[in-house]
């Protein structure tokens, strides 16, 4: 895709939010409407594929940011299923900026999409990157759960597996990933709901402030100090959990329509 049509398209995508609700408005919902839906989300999917081919930073952060936005007006698996497999990718294989872009819009299409298979599949792969031999992939699984920290509930963290794979890479080898996993561990702590996990964080804290590398040692005190003076007080995610639940039951209404 030549520079002047990247810079079109991403233009072009900026004013569907204020023009797309006229053009699908509840009044038209018919089979022409359904079918100009259609073409214009493979029309959106096509371009996808042809910017990602040859990328500009700027392009593709400006897309990503769109994607959420579209959701409502393309409620057919093809749109959600492709771009949640494609944020997904992205978590692991992108730019810093990319990959906190991609994390962000990844989590809003999974709350909207909770009922969805590929769903499921495509967080059980950006949460494997915990796993991984490279470390570039364990940040990037931790920078994945820095994002769906302000997203999710603690309950949703629990049940998604997300706090178990935070929890596996508190002792890592790698210095860097033992600092971003310190960092984050005060806020955690305000969302672990089993008292066993939360102990285990303690426990990994506690043991960081002997490490080998000054800066953990330095964090891990400072982590254990702030936890200990919050004492067990889990955050208010009381909108958190009403939003999942409307998010989960409008899902549930659109698929009873679609019988």
């Amino acid at each position: 895709m030549l520079q002047e049509d990247r810079d079109f398209f991403i233009a072009l995508l900026k004013s569907f939010p204020k023009v797309l609700p006229k053009l699908f408005s509840e009044e038209k919902k018919d089979e022409s409407d359904e079918t100009f839906r259609k073409y214009v989300n493979d029309w959106i999917m096509d371009r996808w594929r042809s910017l990602v081919k040859t990328p500009t930073q700027r392009h593709l952060c400006d897309f990503i940011e769109t994607i959420p936005q579209f959701q409502e007006y393309f409620p057919v698996p093809d749109y959600n299923d492709f771009f949640i497999g494609e944020l997904a990718s992205l978590i692991k294989t992108g730019s810093k900026e990319v990959k906190k872009l991609a994390s962000i819009s990844y989590c809003e299409l999974y709350l909207k999409n909770y009922l969805s298979a590929t769903r499921s599949g495509t967080l059980g792969k950006i949460l494997s990157l915990s796993k991984s031999t490279t470390c570039f992939e364990r940040l990037a699984a931790l920078g994945f759960v820095e994002v769906a920290m302000t997203y999710f509930s603690r309950r949703f963290l629990a049940e998604e597996g997300i706090v178990k794979a935070y929890l596996s890479l508190g002792e890592d080898k790698i210095a860097n990933v033992r600092i971003k996993f310190v960092v984050l561990s005060p806020k955690m702590n305000k969302l672990i709901v089993q008292e066993e996990l939360r102990s285990q964080l303690m426990m990994v804290l506690t043991l960081h402030q002997n490490d080998m590398d000054k800066d953990v040692r330095k964090l891990a005190k400072d982590a254990y100090q702030s936890i200990k003076q919050q004492g067990i007080v889990n955050e208010d995610d009381s909108m958190k959990e009403k939003r999942e639940q409307d998010l989960i039951k409008k899902e549930k209404e659109v698929l009873c329509m679609n019988c």
